[in-house]
């Protein structure tokens, strides 16, 4: 999904270095915009959430199981084909 709004983000002329920045921005820019349906920029940001729990070692402590994993890859399979 990140490659995804990062690609829509530079389609746009952003340029967005982070993780972060892009769930930001994808946000403001076309969230908030009404550009997209508001369910892509929550999907975007629990997909952050997740990035963060599984960088730090936190995996299934967190929360991260293989349903959870199964159900965000359909999301990023709609996330895709939006973009």
């Amino acid at each position: 999904m990140f490659y995804a709004a990062s690609a829509m983000l530079l389609d746009i002329g952003l340029k967005v270095e982070s993780h972060y920045g892009v769930k930001v921005k994808f946000g403001e820019m076309f969230v908030k915009a009404e550009k997209v349906d508001r369910r892509f920029g929550e999907m975007l940001a629990h997909a952050y959430d997740l990035r963060q729990d599984a960088d730090y070692d936190l995996g299934t402590r967190a929360g991260i199981t293989r349903q959870v994993a199964e159900g965000e890859y359909r999301k990023a399979s709609d996330f895709l084909r939006m973009a």
